[in-house]
This record gives C-alpha cells, sequence and structure tokens, in this order.
C-alpha cells in the first residue's frame, strides 16, 4: 500500500475539544468480543463494524490498563479492550452524513500502531497512520491529521506492523477553521442511464445548500450551470462546485453514450423479451427468429450455451458479420441455447447488447402442400410420438421408383428422412435415444448443398405430387437448404429414370435380399450407409440392391 502522508504523534493526554467539532466518536462498553460484520461499544455520529478478509481470524477482547490522564471519552465502559491479533482483521468506520475531510483528526486510544486508508484496509491507499501507546498495559492516545485530497465518508482502520494491536476509543474532530469542502455534483440522465437512442436531459444537483454548479463538455471552458439542458450525441459532462467560505469540490465527469435502437425479436409473429435463465421453450430446432431493428440498420448476432460469454456489443459485433435488418437466425443444436443480438444504425451506433435464452427442446417441421418433405436434425428425434406425421427410410432404389420404409422408432441426429403428413407445421421432440433405420439412403445436409450431377432430390412439377429429381447440371445450380436429405447418384442403379415415384414397405423387411448376384459392378454399402469394400460379410447394398455377401 502507498503512504501517502504519514503524521505520528504521542499523546499521554486527550487533545481538547475547544475550537473543534466532534464528527464521529466510539468506546468499548461491554466484554464480549465483537462478531464478524458486527458491532459492539457506544458509538456517536456513525458506525464502526469488525471485519475480515479471513474467516478464520476472530476478533477477541482482552484486560485495559491506561497511562495517566486519557481522556475517558477515549477509555472502556467496561475493563476490556478490543484486540486485533492478525493482518487480515481491519475495522469500517462510516460517517452517518457528510465527508471526512483534510484537517480532520483522528484520535486511537490503544497500543502499537493503525493504519487508516480511503478504500478497504488491506488493498487501499494509506490515509495516515497512528502509533499509541507501547504495550498492553498502557494504553495511550495517538492521533493523526488526514491529509490533502481526503474525501470519503468511510475509513479503513487495520494494524500497522505484524504485531497485535488494540484500541478502547476512537474519536474524529474538525478543527474550528478548517473549511468544509463543497459536496462533490451529481449528475443524472432524464433516460434513467448513461445511454440513449434519441437524445436525453441531463441534471446537475449538489447537497450543499446555496452551491454554485459549473459544468463542461470538454474539461477546460466551464459554465454555471442553471438549468437541465438536452444531448442528442454521445457528450462527457465535467462538473465542479463552489461556494463562498469553502473548499471547492472535486472535478468529476460522466459520460452518456448515444446508442442504436435495439433490435426487437418475434417468433412466429410473438415478440419475445431478452432473458438470461433458460426458461423459454417456445424455440425449436431449425426455427427462425425474426430481428427487426431500424431502418438501415445491420444486425448481429452470436449463439452460445453460456448466457454469460459476451460482455459487451463490440464484442459481438467483433465476431459476427452484420446482416441487414430485418433478418432470421435459428438455431440447430438443442438444450440451452443464448442468442446475443446487437443492431448499428445507419450512423454506425451500436444498440445495448441483448441477450435471450431457450431451453430447445423440440425441432421444427414444416410440410407443404405435396404432403411430403425431405428432413434431417442436428439432434435425434422421436417422429412416432407427433400425431398425423410419418417418417420413412429410403429403403432401396430401382430404375423407375423408391422403396420407403416407415420409421418405428427414434432415429439419431443427422438420419435423413421423408415425412409425411398434411400441410403446416410439426413440432417433433428430441429423444434421448434412438436406433439407425436398418437401411436408409437418404443422406443428410447439414449446411446448404449444391446437389452434384446425378444426385436425386425431393420435389414437384405439378404443386400437388411429390417425387425424387434427378439433378441436371445442365439445369443450373440446385441448392438444398441445409438439414434436409438427398439420394446420392451412386446409389442409384445405372438407367434409372430421371424422375422416381414412391413404393412402400415395413422397415424391418429384408425384401429382394440376393444372395448370389455378389458381383454386381458398383459401389458396396452396408445397411447404415457407410462405404465397405467387398469383403465386407453380411447384407450390403449395392446400385440400390441388397445383396448378401458371404
Amino acid at each position: 500500500m502507498k503512504k501517502l502522508f504519514t503524521l505520528i504523534t504521542f499523546l499521554v493526554c486527550s487533545v481538547t475539544s475547544w475550537g473543534q467539532t466532534t464528527l464521529f466518536s466510539w468506546h468499548m462498553s461491554g466484554t464480549t468480543a465483537p462478531t464478524i460484520g458486527g458491532t459492539v461499544g457506544t458509538a456517536t455520529g456513525g458506525t464502526l463494524t469488525f471485519n475480515t478478509t479471513d474467516i478464520e481470524k476472530k476478533w477477541t477482547v482482552e484486560g485495559v490498563s491506561y497511562v495517566d490522564g486519557v481522556d475517558e471519552e477515549l477509555k472502556a465502559e467496561s475493563t476490556k479492550g478490543i484486540k486485533n491479533g492478525a493482518n487480515a482483521l481491519y475495522i469500517t468506520l462510516t460517517l452517518s452524513s457528510g465527508k471526512f475531510q483534510e484537517g480532520d483528526i483522528i484520535e486511537i486510544c490503544g497500543y502499537n500502531g493503525w493504519e487508516i486508508s480511503s478504500s478497504t484496509s488491506l488493498d487501499g491507499d494509506i490515509v495516515t497512520s497512528i502509533a499509541t501507546g507501547e504495550s498492553k498495559s498502557a494504553y495511550a492516545i495517538g492521533s493523526a491529521t488526514l491529509p490533502a485530497g481526503t474525501s470519503t465518508n468511510t475509513l479503513y482502520l487495520s494494524r500497522a506492523q505484524n504485531s497485535s494491536t488494540a484500541f478502547s476509543g476512537i474519536r474524529i474532530t474538525r478543527p474550528s477553521d478548517t473549511k468544509t469542502t463543497v459536496s462533490t455534483p451529481v449528475i443524472t440522465s432524464s433516460i434513467g442511464s448513461n445511454y440513449f437512442t434519441t437524445s436525453a436531459t441531463i441534471s446537475i444537483t449538489d447537497e450543499t445548500e446555496g452551491a454554485s454548479i459549473f459544468y463542461s463538455t470538454d474539461g477546460t471552458n466551464f459554465s454555471k450551470y442553471t438549468n437541465s439542458f438536452p444531448i442528442t450525441s454521445t457528450t462527457t459532462i465535467y462538473t465542479y462546485a463552489t461556494k463562498d467560505e469553502m473548499t471547492q469540490s472535486g472535478t468529476i465527469s460522466a459520460t452518456f453514450s448515444k446508442v442504436a435502437p435495439s433490435a426487437t425479436a418475434t417468433i412466429n409473429g410473438t415478440l419475445i423479451t431478452p432473458s438470461t435463465d433458460f426458461s423459454n421453450t417456445s424455440l425449436r430446432l431449425n426455427e427462425n427468429i425474426t430481428l427487426t431493428a431500424a431502418e438501415g440498420s445491420l444486425i448481429y448476432t452470436q449463439w452460445s450455451s453460456d448466457a454469460t460469454k459476451y460482455a459487451t456489443a463490440e464484442s459481438v459485433v467483433a465476431k459476427a458479420t452484420g446482416v441487414a435488418s430485418p433478418a432470421t437466425v435459428s438455431t440447430a443444436t438443442n438444450g440451452k441455447r443464448a442468442l446475443f443480438v446487437v443492431a448499428k444504425d445507419a450512423d454506425g451506433n451500436l444498440s445495448s447488447l441483448d441477450v435471450y435464452t431457450f431451453n430447445v427442446t423440440s425441432a421444427l417441421a414444416t410440410i407443404g402442400a405435396t404432403g411430403y418433405t425431405s428432413f434431417s436434425s442436428k439432434a435425434a428425434l422421436d417422429f412416432t410420438k407427433v400425431n398425423g406425421l410419418k417418417a420413412y427410410a429410403v429403403e432401396a432404389v430401382n430404375t423407375t421408383s423408391l422403396k420407403l420404409a416407415e420409421v418405428q422408432n427414434a432415429v439419431p441426429a443427422k438420419t435423413g428422412v421423408i415425412l409425411n403428413g398434411a400441410q403446416g407445421e410439426y413440432t417433433i421432440p428430441v429423444a434421448s435415444s434412438s436406433k439407425a433405420p436398418e437401411v436408409n439412403l437418404l443422406t443428410c445436409n447439414e449446411s446448404n448443398y449444391n446437389l452434384a450431377a446425378g444426385d436425386y432430390y425431393l420435389g414437384t412439377n405439378d404443386g400437388t405430387t411429390a417425387r425424387f429429381f434427378l439433378h441436371d447440371e445442365a439445369n443450373g445450380t440446385k441448392t438444398l437448404a441445409g438439414y434436409h436429405a438427398y439420394i446420392k447418384g451412386e446409389n442409384v442403379p445405372a438407367g434409372a429414370k430421371s424422375i422416381l415415384t414412391f413404393t412402400f414397405g415395413e422397415v424391418t423387411a429384408i425384401n429382394g435380399v440376393d444372395a448370389a448376384a455378389t458381383s454386381v459392378n458398383g459401389p458396396v454399402y452396408n445397411t447404415v450407409g457407410q462405404k465397405v469394400s467387398n469383403n465386407y460379410k453380411g447384407i450390403v447394398i449395392k446400385n440400390g440392391k441388397k445383396f448378401i455377401l458371404k
């Protein structure tokens, strides 16, 4: 700790109170040791509490013996004084009103030394220090004067060396010829915070009656404050106060920042509000959140499972890419999800950082007029628990059609399926356990995928009937949105038609297994779609047909 000022005085009698005002006094009464955070004794003008930075260290009491001439006001009413036997112990002394200031005199009756600090006793700058009596059998009074720059309503006292110290009374007085310092002004905004979106009205007050307040926006050219005033851009206000026959207050400043309006967030048109407790279960996997900000704004977003990952708007902007408002975002990850949102207006002002939290326990699937859609998810899902919805794996493909087998249980994450149901939205619960279809020729695409030549995708050419269509690069690029499913060209036999229809079968059935036709050309896959060599033993798929390799 930095020693700003030290004045040590040894006294064997009290300082006279003539021409002085007592700000605070305390003396020990009773014989019980103080508890941590508690008080003992008799205090006037404020409170004195006993504290520690180590819960294993305790304040104690001991017998008292005084040198001749000690002021009765600083003696214990009982026969006990308070002992500080550890560096971790400290006293907090707080005035009921006003502040300690330069020139105030602090007196302590006890033995050995004390340090007085302006913040905590263990990490603040030392205001001054005091030496009292030389031993426990000689309680005496030591005093010191608070130095220039002191302006606080709380002082912290701790022992000044690695030996026990004790005391029975404290008194703080102010000489009558000491000028009182004007209170520091207080700057407030009509918005109630240091941030505003269009304008704010600034007010400055001072608790010293009759004080004159001066303010500046550059820290140099000060004007007398008479009335509140508006600001429309980011502004720093500097201020101090004066009064005749009193010491000028210190100068303080406060910055009020103009920020962009926050973006609003909606799910299916319903407004959602920021939160950090992950109690909102309305969001489903792959469901869009619509974010809308002022015209011309960019919106920056980041997802996390930790609602405290980003602390400032700037940290989100540094990580994300701005998207023009309105913007849509979604998550493909289930469980606890936190969405961080920042808007930047056309003038470059950032909004405050908004955090939205969700507990995602289901996925959204949307089926159009055909009654079918391809689908996949980053989470395991149980389609069997959704009324009116069926999920299918593609079990086999020939030159004119493909065979769908109904899924009878929850399927693992990233499993492609074909969903069938009436037109509309479906909420599919996340599953804790799952089992992959025995055979499935569908491939999940986790992100937007440009189909390769020969791939087949689910679509319609009449708006009502769903079929699988061959992608021909001559017709341009065909992009499949993330978390859908398609059939790779290598899983379709040569000579297949460009449009394939559906047939249906049971997912557990093993139809058309050919134990002899193992010489058919083409890549070999096991029943979960993994490519294997010709040495693989068991049921495999070649050119969309099942075989047994022995």
